[in-house]
């Protein structure tokens, strides 16, 4: 996309850098003889098993899944990485300790 932008716009270094920043963040290439970003890293993202169990700690907790799912920038708990499971599972239950709610 970034060939896309019109070197001319008022805007261009800051699109440019938006854009080259969200290519960072997908882990994509870029292709030097084509001169452009490509081939970003398959998404691998949780189980329905894994999701179930969020949601299980996020009702424990008294978190609404949409307002959880909106603060972490995801459009469901499925837009989680399964490499980031444990992480994002310790994640809620050390935020809910810290409010002073327990998680059996």
């Amino acid at each position: 996309m970034t060939e896309a932008l019109d070197k001319e716009h008022l805007y261009y270094q800051n699109m440019r850098q938006a854009m080259l920043a969200r290519a960072k963040e997908l882990n994509c290439t870029f292709n030097m003889n084509l001169q452009k970003w490509m081939n970003p890293p398959e998404f691998n993202g949780i189980s329905e098993a894994q999701r179930d169990e969020l949601q299980d700690l996020l009702a424990q907790a008294g978190i609404d899944v949409m307002t959880y799912c909106e603060d972490q920038g995801i459009d469901s708990l499925l837009g989680i990485e399964a490499q980031h499971f444990e992480n994002v599972k310790a994640h809620i239950i050390n935020t809910t300790q810290g409010q002073g709610r327990a998680i059996a």
